[in-house]
């Protein structure tokens, strides 16, 4: 789980490197795709403590799946739209790598659930 906050500071010093001065809406979607997936794990990694909730962290498992599949459909619109309108190389170069490192992360909120989904299924 510190990958996570580790692409999440890789992200946020990106952006100060940068110099954004204005955020995209595709990243206050993609942040909010990772904010709803950092919760679900949360969930899951506190309700490990009871495996009465089997049905609920299998359940909020799938959710992640799902948010890491719609972060995934952002990113690819994202990179399209950036290629064909951005007409800066630097530009396209430092917002590419933003989006990469925010993907990252969600990528690992979901690493992290199926590491968390094989343990319920293997001593739930």
């Amino acid at each position: 789980m510190d990958s996570i906050l580790d692409m999440i500071e890789a992200s946020a010093t990106r952006m100060t490197l940068y110099k954004v001065k204005v955020a995209s809406m595709e990243i206050i979607e993609q942040a909010k795709i990772l904010n709803n997936a950092i919760k679900k794990v949360k969930h899951i990694v506190y309700a490990m403590r009871d495996m009465k909730n089997e049905k609920m962290i299998l359940a909020k498992c799938m959710e992640i799946n799902t948010l890491e599949n719609e972060g995934d459909i952002v990113m690819r619109m994202t990179i399209s739209h950036l290629v064909e309108c951005e007409e800066d190389p630097i530009e396209l170069i430092k917002w590419k790598d933003i989006y990469e490192r925010i993907e990252d992360a969600i990528d690992i909120c979901e690493d992290v659930s199926n590491i968390v989904e094989g343990i319920v299924l293997k001593y739930g």
